[in-house]
């Protein structure tokens, strides 16, 4: 579902110690697309290419106790549940990184072909990535039901701001010594929902 496949997204943000991550939306059935934007430790090209291979990580290997993957296959698989274009942009140490994946180019090529860039000129929000940081973009949105419109983009999008406000509640405020994250949708806020009311 997309609430799932964003959560897998925004698990790789937090892997990454993000501290702010912005989603954005743009619900044009034309030109639709949905970014995911973070302030995290950002990607090194070699890191990068890396992270766009299928199963980029073996179960057994030693992980950090707040690395929430495991196959190294959630950007991937998540992303391809919902788009056939996955646009890759990240930085670290003022080195820009562009990974490419179209799944139309790879069926023509008849290969997974990745197409990288040193520039991200003309990708969508990319401008919204200020320093160090990855975004995620989806684009040839094709299993959000666009052939019914605009409004129904928006409506799987408001229900699924509810199930993160759910699922990462505990990381939308401060706990055990650790900063709250902030989460938005196209600016708006994302408040979290404890299901155990242990604020109450």
């Amino acid at each position: 579902t997309m609430s799932s496949a964003l959560a897998d997204i925004i698990d790789n943000s937090l892997t990454a110690e993000a501290t702010e991550i912005s989603i954005r939306v743009h619900s044009d059935p034309e030109d639709a697309a949905i970014g995911v934007i973070d302030n995290g430790k950002g990607m090194s090209r070699a890191e990068l290419l890396e992270a766009m291979r299928p199963g980029s990580r073996s179960p057994t290997e030693t992980r950090n106790a707040d690395d929430l993957g495991r196959f190294g296959l959630g950007l991937k698989t998540a992303s391809f549940s919902q788009c056939r274009r996955l646009t890759v942009v990240t930085r670290r140490d003022d080195a820009l990184s562009v990974a490419i994946w179209d799944l139309d180019v790879v069926v023509a090529r008849n290969a997974w072909v990745v197409e990288t860039r040193e520039l991200a000129e003309g990708i969508r929000f990319s401008d919204l990535l200020k320093g160090e940081g990855t975004l995620v973009l989806w684009e040839k949105l094709d299993r959000v039901g666009l052939e019914m419109g605009s409004q129904n983009l928006l409506r799987i999008m408001d229900e699924t701001s509810k199930h993160l406000e759910l699922v990462f509640h505990r990381f939308m405020k401060s706990e055990h010594g650790r900063k709250a994250v902030s989460f938005n949708m196209n600016g708006r806020k994302l408040l979290p929902v404890d299901p155990f009311a242990e604020w109450h």
